[in-house]
C-alpha cells in the first residue's frame, strides 16, 4: 500500500497522513517547519544564490507577515550545529542579523536612527468592522495578522472588548534607509531587502547586511563592553516587556 503523506512538503519530521482526511498540525508545526528539507545553501558568508532564493520565497508567501514570522521560527530552532541545510541555514542567517540589528542599536549613534509607526487599521482610524473598504491595503495587513492581531495593539487598550482595534507597526531607518521594523515577538526583525555600507563591525562585507560583529572580529574592546552592557541590560528588561503581553 502506497503511503499517504500528509502534505507535499519535505520535512523530516512530517507525520503519516489519512487518506481523504486532512491533517491537523497543531504544535506539531513548529518541529515540521524546523525540519523542512530545502535546497542547500553557499557557505561563503555571502549566502549565494539558494539563500537569496530562499529569502525571495519567503518574501513572495502571500502574507506581509512572513518575515517577521520567519525570525520567531528561526529563533525557536537550533540552528548552532547546522550547516549547509536548506531552510535551516536560512535561519540561521536571519539569526545572525538580528544580532547585528540589535549590535547596532548599541554601537551606531542614536541620530543615526529614526523610527516611523505605521497604523494598521482602516481610514479615519476604523477597524474591520466599521470599514468603509475592507480592502484598503493598510488595514487589510492589520486583518491579516489574524489571531495575532492584538500582539500587535496598544496593550494598555486590550482590556475594552468594544475598543476600536488599531494594530500598528514601527519601523527602523538607519541612515535614511529602511532596515527593518519593531516586532512583538522577536523584539525587531530585518527587511528583506536593505543594504548597508561596510564600515561598521555589525555589517557583512560580502553581503552588505546586518551581521553578528562578534564573528567579524571587528570589535574594539570598548564596543565589546558597550555591547555585553546593552544586551545584558535587554535581558534585564525582558520580563517587565513579557508581562505587557500577558492578556496577548
Amino acid at each position: 500500500m502506497a503511503e499517504n503523506k500528509p502534505i507535499v512538503i519535505r520535512s523530516k519530521a512530517a507525520k503519516p497522513g489519512s487518506k481523504h482526511v486532512w491533517s491537523k498540525m497543531g504544535d506539531h508545526i513548529k518541529e515540521f517547519t524546523a525540519q523542512i528539507e530545502a535546497q542547500k545553501v553557499a557557505t561563503d558568508g555571502s549566502g549565494g544564490a539558494g539563500m537569496a532564493n530562499i529569502s525571495n520565497a519567503i518574501s513572495g508567501l502571500p502574507s506581509p507577515w512572513a518575515r517577521p514570522s520567519m525570525f520567531v521560527y528561526a529563533m525557536q530552532t537550533d540552528v548552532a550545529d547546522v550547516k549547509n541545510s536548506g531552510l535551516l541555514a536560512f535561519y540561521g542567517a536571519l539569526v545572525d542579523e538580528w544580532k547585528g540589528m540589535i549590535s547596532s542599536f548599541a554601537l551606531a549613534t542614536a541620530s543615526s536612527f529614526q523610527v516611523k509607526r505605521l497604523s494598521l487599521s482602516y481610514s479615519n482610524d476604523s477597524d474591520i468592522v466599521r470599514a468603509e473598504n475592507i480592502y484598503e491595503p493598510v488595514g487589510a495587513f492589520g486583518n491579516m495578522l489574524f489571531d495575532k492581531q492584538q500582539l500587535w495593539e496598544d496593550q494598555s487598550k486590550i482590556s475594552d472588548p468594544n475598543r476600536i482595534k488599531k494594530p500598528f507597526i514601527d519601523l527602523i531607518y538607519f541612515e535614511g534607509s529602511l532596515v527593518g521594523a519593531t516586532s512583538p515577538e522577536s523584539l525587531c526583525f530585518t527587511s528583506p531587502s536593505y543594504r548597508l555600507e561596510a564600515k561598521y563591525p555589525f555589517v557583512n562585507e560580502q553581503s552588505n547586511k546586518y551581521t553578528d560583529p562578534i564573528t567579524t572580529d571587528k570589535l574594539t574592546q570598548d564596543q565589546f563592553d558597550i555591547l555585553y552592557s546593552y544586551v545584558k541590560l535587554i535581558k534585564s528588561k525582558l520580563p517587565s516587556f513579557y508581562s505587557k503581553y500577558a492578556n496577548s
